[in-house]
């Protein structure tokens, strides 16, 4: 039993170490994005401990779930996705263009789901989904333009963990690390997804550049949220 308990032991000092790495790992390849990152929220944490209102997290919580995001965001990149978004979206719908935009890089495709999501578990701020227009590229127009601000997408991130905590009200959390490294990995995987396919995916070295890269070029986004979350 001694044998076990001290292989178990050694197995879980490991995997801590091993996170640890990924996430220092993280910060030294994007290092001057990070700490821009950093003060980003620095610089906003007003505006974020407004709006980042959510039962069972801290505004902190809320922001951890993004901060990967947040550090590969480019001024330059977004211009060009918001620009091409405003032509092909707003005229195709999702299937023509579908780009990452904003502080949080949040997709199109994913406000749709959420706005789907919210009005099925009856979300009490309705005009984070209902729309004053009937013309669709009208409303596409506008989700841009919402999607481009940093308030509606804190709003949009606030909307994103008041759904996930009605899709997941069964599981249980010990602590709120354990609810941000879940949370984070249904942000960047899809909140649709079964708790199991999230809970793996917790795991995933597959950040920033999705599976077109090898995983020795990758990070785990969980954890990268976990370890700006736990940072005093």
């Amino acid at each position: 039993m001694t044998i076990k308990k001290n292989f178990l032991f050694l197995f879980f000092m490991f995997y801590l170490l091993n996170l640890s790495a990924q996430s220092s790992g993280f910060e030294k390849a994007f290092k001057k994005q990070y700490h821009e990152s950093l003060q980003f929220i620095k610089e906003n944490q007003t505006l974020f401990e407004k709006y980042l209102v959510v039962d069972n997290l801290s505004w902190k919580g809320c922001a951890a779930i993004v901060f990967p995001e947040i550090v590969r965001y480019s001024d330059i990149k977004n211009f060009i996705e918001v620009k091409t978004l405003e032509l092909l979206y707003v005229n195709g719908g999702e299937s023509y263009a579908n780009f990452s935009i904003g502080r949080f890089q949040m997709k199109p495709s994913f406000i749709e789901t959420l706005e789907k999501q919210l009005e099925k578990y009856k979300y009490p701020t309705k005009n984070i989904f209902n729309y004053k227009y009937k013309d669709i590229k009208e409303e596409r127009k506008e989700r841009i333009k919402r999607l481009s601000n940093l308030t509606w997408q804190l709003l949009y991130l606030k909307a994103f963990c008041w759904v996930v905590q009605k899709i997941f009200a069964h599981k249980k959390f010990n602590n709120e690390t354990e609810r941000v490294r879940f949370y984070a990995a249904a942000y960047n995987f899809g909140f649709l997804q079964s708790e199991q396919k999230i809970t793996n995916w917790q795991s995933s070295k597959s950040f920033p550049y999705g599976k077109i890269q090898p995983k020795e070029k990758q990070f785990i986004y969980a954890e990268i949220a976990v370890d700006y979350f736990e940072k005093k």
